[in-house]
């Protein structure tokens, strides 16, 4: 069954360049020019992916992710924006957005982002029947189960954005290992390009954040241009 796409921005002229290259690759494609259709839109059936641009008429696209996550939608989603700013990047991805983007872009760079997405989110029903890769993880005081998409942090529930989780449980399954920047873009983004380092870093960053509030004894370590590894804390 073809993957089901919804394109939601004000500009037709991407919306008809996005649309014929999809349709082309095999995708079902749907489309909105408007933030409040978008949103009904894509709650009224299932979408594999939804991408969008933040400024939208009748709803921001930061507005609408968040109501589409707050009403159980799990679609991916992809921001293709002409907001191109850090900020901008990390409210997109703190909205529940899966990657970001920035126009203009390259129709090749965004076909690999779109496949490597949706390679991503069929991978847990492709590897269900391997019991060892659905067993809890534990590491120093963390726990990490990839059936419930839930971690434990010294007793207490980490609350994790979906990808934030499966970057987590992507180092987890390699601890004490740095595991190379290239590996991780290309295995959630698809493509080894400026933009995609830079999302990566956002996400890291963000994930850090919340490790480091939660874990007493469990840190993601930076190693410097190479990559980055899930580590225990060292003993002062």
């Amino acid at each position: 069954m073809a993957h089901r796409i919804l394109i939601i921005d004000n500009d037709p002229t991407v919306t008809n360049l996005l649309s014929y290259t999809l349709v082309q690759k095999g995708y079902e494609i749907s489309v909105s020019h408007d933030g409040r259709e978008g949103l009904n839109q894509s709650i009224s059936k299932p979408y594999d992916l939804i991408i969008l641009e933040v400024l939208l008429t009748g709803m921001n696209g930061i507005d609408l992710v968040t109501k589409m996550r707050h009403m159980g939608s799990t679609a991916a989603v992809i921001f293709l924006s002409s907001k191109n700013g850090v900020q901008d990047i990390i409210e997109g991805l703190m909205a529940g957005a899966d990657d970001y983007m920035t126009k203009p872009f390259e129709v090749a760079e965004l076909l690999a982002r779109i496949a490597a997405t949706l390679r991503r989110i069929s991978l847990p029903m492709e590897k269900n029947s391997m019991s060892n890769v659905n067993e809890t993880i534990i590491f120093g005081d963390m726990q990490i189960d990839p059936i419930n998409y839930e971690v434990i942090a010294n007793e207490k529930r980490v609350h994790l954005r979906k990808k934030e989780f499966e970057l987590l449980l992507f180092l987890a399954r390699r601890p004490e290992t740095i595991v190379p920047r290239e590996e991780i873009i290309n295995m959630f983004w698809g493509i080894d390009h400026i933009s995609g380092k830079r999302t990566l870093d956002v996400h890291i960053s963000l994930l850090r954040k919340k490790i480091q509030s939660s874990s007493q004894s469990v840190v993601i370590a930076s190693a410097r241009s190479i990559g980055y590894k899930l580590s225990l804390r060292k003993s002062v």
